[in-house]
């Protein structure tokens, strides 16, 4: 973690960029790492020396914005050899020269004839600002390491993967849209103390290690715990939001296993020791570590995978979804687990013997569909799978049996129009209206023993509201075994005068009854004088 500069210069943060590196445990090995970093850093070709244009660049980044003379004059004081380059013993030299030497030289040097003063202010500011920047020693074993990111709410950074015990240093700096700052002092070097790495991490799987916990007394089992990491933001993360998965353990690696797809987790380790009287009496229980001495893991996030089975697969109810050729069925999808479910499909069983050959598809992530095609009295069973970018899940339970109607509805309700009454135009008056309709067009499921017809009040501009008016019995079709036109009709008793009104009708025979007919066309009955 780090302070943000107090100062912005009127333009907020935008990133940052963290440098680090592993350094030795004797700091005396190279006391010049700090140099050789600011060093590196000037030297951007990697040629061993600072040429003129990466000093001028250095130093604008350092924040000095000096003039052409000024640089001039610097880099003749730092290149002692004339050579026209500045390498890393001369660099070294200025830096590690103690300011009242830096003061005697350029009282001494008088090639700056009138501007001696300000060059002597401006070398002893930049030798100062080169001491800051350069505290601390410790011996480079590796390479400086960068890594950007966005400026952040909070000024810390976690980084992972690094060796068991070892030492770290670290630089930062900032940049607004005006460009980046100068580097921050070296922190560290930070010891390690403890480590939990993941790795292997699959889409329900992640194998964590850890290293052996620095304790006083022996260790007799570790137990390891996880909490899913469910919504964005900070918020207080408290014991009951763990779970635990073993705390047998005794080994320093385990795979954990039953994780859920597309999901961020964090874990974490604590030690159960052996205690001085347990260790006394040769127990085989200890005590468990609080929580505080124990390790944990940043924020994992497990990999994407095909979706999780479906579940609840049914027919819906009502006239709508039942047909006597089609059945309404619904579901309810599994979790997509990070890719989104582009299809499903659906296998039918009929007569809870075997499967048909041809499935249904249904594209995209939807959990209905209309299966057509049935045979009208036949009970169905339905199976239903869905799949991503990932894979087809497996097939999910059966639902249970429904059959489709096992009868053909009539034809759609009309009014009488061979009516000699008041108007001459249609069978109506202000109580009551002639109706007709058709006999279904297939008897192949059984001739229809009676006909259910019912009436809506379509005056009240609300729900339809639907009341049987009639139970209409088929005696004709009895005596001849085919429907009956004569049946096909009746006077509708009771009605309000001018109001409209609309009518359907349905068919039952012996396997039951059809769904609903077409409505009919609105029909108004007479007014009263």
């Amino acid at each position: 973690e780090w302070h943000a500069p107090l100062d912005k210069n009127g333009a907020g943060l935008s990133g940052y960029e963290i440098k680090y590196r592993r350094v030795g445990d004797d700091p005396k090995d190279d006391p010049q790492g700090h140099l050789r970093f600011i060093f590196q850093e000037m030297d951007k070709d990697g040629s061993g020396t600072v040429e003129k244009s990466e000093f001028v660049k250095a130093l604008q980044n350092f924040g000095f914005r000096l003039s052409p003379a000024q640089v001039k004059r610097l880099c003749d004081r730092l290149d002692t050899d004339r050579d026209g380059s500045i390498d890393f013993k001369e660099f070294m030299d200025f830096c590690e020269s103690s300011d009242d030497s830096v003061r005697h030289q350029l009282l001494l040097d008088k090639r700056g004839g009138k501007n001696v003063d300000a060059d002597k202010d401006l070398a002893e500011l930049l030798h100062s600002e080169l001491k800051r920047i350069c505290m601390g020693s410790s011996k480079p074993n590796t390479k400086w390491e960068s890594v950007q990111f966005h400026a952040l709410q909070y000024c810390a950074k976690s980084f992972e993967r690094l060796v068991v015990f070892g030492m770290y240093e670290f630089v930062i700096r900032c940049k607004n849209s005006y460009g980046w700052s100068s580097w921050s002092e070296i922190g560290g070097p930070f010891k390690l103390k403890d480590g939990l790495w993941v790795r292997n991490i699959t889409s329900r799987t992640i194998e964590l290690e850890w290293q052996k916990l620095i304790e006083i007394f022996p260790v007799l089992a570790y137990e390891i715990q996880f909490r899913e990491i469910k919504s964005k933001g900070a918020r207080p993360v408290h014991d009951r939001d763990y779970v635990t998965v073993t705390n047998t353990i005794q080994d320093r690696i385990k795979v954990v296993e039953g994780l859920r797809p597309n999901t961020y987790y964090n874990f974490r380790v604590r030690p159960c020791v052996k205690t001085a009287m347990n260790l006394a009496q040769d127990a085989i229980h200890g005590e468990w570590r609080p929580w505080v001495f124990g390790i944990a893991t940043d924020v994992i996030h497990t990999l994407s995978d095909k979706p999780d089975p479906v579940t609840d697969v049914a027919v819906l109810e009502g006239d709508a979804a039942v047909t006597h050729e089609s059945l309404e069925i619904h579901w309810t999808l599994g979790r997509d687990n990070g890719s989104r479910i582009i299809e499903s499909e659906i296998r039918v069983k009929e007569d809870m013997q075997n499967w048909l050959p041809q499935t249904v598809i249904n594209v995209g992530g939807f959990n209905r569909k209309v299966v057509t095609g049935l045979d009208a009295g036949v009970g169905y069973q339905f199976s239903v799978r869905a799949r991503n970018e990932h894979g087809w899940t497996e097939w999910s339970d059966i639902s249970p049996i429904c059959e489709t109607r096992g009868a053909i509805p009539p034809g759609k309700v009309s009014v009488v129009k061979e009516n000699h009454g008041r108007r001459g135009i249609v069978a109506a008056d202000a109580s009551w209206i002639h109706v007709q309709w058709t006999p279904p067009h297939d008897n192949s499921l059984g001739v229809p023993e009676k006909y259910e017809l019912q009436a809506c009040n379509k005056n009240f501009g609300q729900d339809d509201v639907w009341e049987t008016v009639a139970l209409v019995k088929c005696t004709g079709s009895r005596e001849t075994g085919e429907p009956s036109q004569e049946d096909c009709n009746y006077f509708v008793n009771n009605l309000k005068s001018c109001v409209n009104y609309a009518f359907r009708v349905r068919s039952c025979t012996a396997r039951g009854w059809s769904v609903w007919s077409e409505e009919s066309e609105e029909i108004t009955t007479l007014g009263r004088f």
